[in-house]
């Protein structure tokens, strides 16, 4: 199995990046949690990003899209108790 250092880069989380992310909470009304992630995915030059707490399907940036793992699956039904 090849590294995760081999297959994914690592972007060193700076003031710039920071500053950007700062705008992008700004602008797109994010946190600013979620807008680091997606400057962290843009300067990584990502296309998909993986989230369940961002919009499904947006593309926030040319090139970048969101996918959530979990849309189109089916909750669990959960089972009551029947009372005695």
């Amino acid at each position: 199995m090849a590294s995760f250092a081999s297959v994914c880069r690592v972007v060193t989380i700076e003031a710039p990046l920071i500053l950007a992310a700062a705008q992008r909470a700004e602008t797109q009304r994010l946190s600013l949690w979620d807008a680091l992630i997606l400057e962290a995915s843009v300067a990584a030059g990502c296309r998909v990003l993986v989230s369940e707490d961002l919009q499904h399907g947006r593309e926030y940036e040319p090139g970048l899209r969101v996918e959530n793992p979990y849309t189109g699956l089916t909750p669990t039904p959960t089972r009551t108790r029947r009372k005695r």
